[in-house]
């Protein structure tokens, strides 16, 4: 697990409505096939893929800090889009991690 990021619905009246508080568990994972995007429900500990792309689609991964997105992490995709995605606000360490894994993972080296 590379990195995650977690969030649970207010005591409003409005997450009354909704329905039950949820804490859930955002967690990007990289093999050497794939990177997947999966989300932890803490519930019953089980994971849920929310999506998956292939790792000749991902050109390269920087890390792109900002004030109070210091985990901030941007990738680019062989189609020439790009998505910045949050690993932690204050932290730094998913980031590395995570950049550390797309750039140098096994399927880069050979190439």
């Amino acid at each position: 697990m590379l990195s995650r990021s977690c969030y649970r619905n207010q005591d409003t009246s409005r997450s009354r409505l909704i329905g039950p508080k949820r804490v859930r568990s955002h967690r990007s994972v990289v093999t050497d096939r794939r990177l997947v995007f999966a989300e932890q429900s803490y519930r019953d500990n089980s994971f849920t893929e929310v999506t998956s792309i292939p790792r000749a689609a991902v050109l390269a991964a920087r890390r792109e800090g900002r004030f109070l997105q210091r985990g901030r992490v941007v990738m680019d995709f062989a189609d020439l889009s790009r998505i910045a995605l949050r690993t932690g606000i204050l932290f730094t360490g998913a980031a590395r991690r995570l950049v550390s894994a797309v750039n140098d993972g096994p399927d880069r080296a050979d190439g």
